[in-house]
């Protein structure tokens, strides 16, 4: 188990490096290591029991303490981990006026393989539901000045979407300017 979380986390270690993080996903990437190596250091403890085996009282008695506070800290994770996947199985699909279709960073200008997915689900919602409107957003300009909602709307028509059936919401940088533009 420690082997493999060890394993994981070089996985996830050296494919962050790889990609270069925005301030807006550093801050939640910190978090999570932080997260991650805490559980690490409990894992590491149950399984060696480095801190109960400690001569002092003391010791013993803040190593159970650690251990409680990491089995809550878990628990209340899994908790809302858990409501946050229930509540995304939740079906609220029906028709709208409007579908909002967040942006995606892009490779090099070009759109990401994840984002090319998202287009296509919104090319499908618009085949269903025609009466909608897409709302393309993402601001961040590439190195050639093309944001990632103009380069939403072009793949969109490349794949036959009218013109007429898209708004492009291109002057937010984070997601949550996103939804208040959009707003």
């Amino acid at each position: 188990m420690i082997a493999y979380t060890l394993y994981l986390s070089a996985i996830m270690l050296h494919r962050i490096s790889t990609v270069i993080l925005k301030d807006d996903y550093r801050k939640i990437f910190m978090y999570e290591l932080l997260l991650c190596t805490i559980l690490l250091i409990f894992a590491l403890d149950v399984r060696l029991g480095f801190f109960t085996k400690l001569r002092s009282k003391p010791g013993r008695i803040i190593g159970r303490l650690f251990r409680a506070v990491i089995i809550v800290l878990t628990a209340v994770i899994l908790f809302f981990g858990g409501r946050i996947i229930s509540g995304s199985l939740i079906n609220t699909s029906g028709p709208a006026d409007y579908a909002i279709v967040l942006g995606l960073a892009l490779e090099d200008g070009k759109p990401t393989k994840d984002l090319q997915y998202r287009m296509e689900t919104a090319r499908q919602y618009l085949n269903e539901h025609p009466d909608a409107t897409l709302i393309l957003t993402g601001g961040n300009p590439d190195e050639s000045g093309k944001t990632e909602a103009a380069v939403m709307r072009d793949l969109l028509t490349e794949l036959g979407v009218p013109q007429d059936k898209m708004i492009l919401e291109d002057r937010a940088g984070t997601t949550k300017e996103n939804f208040r533009n959009t707003a």
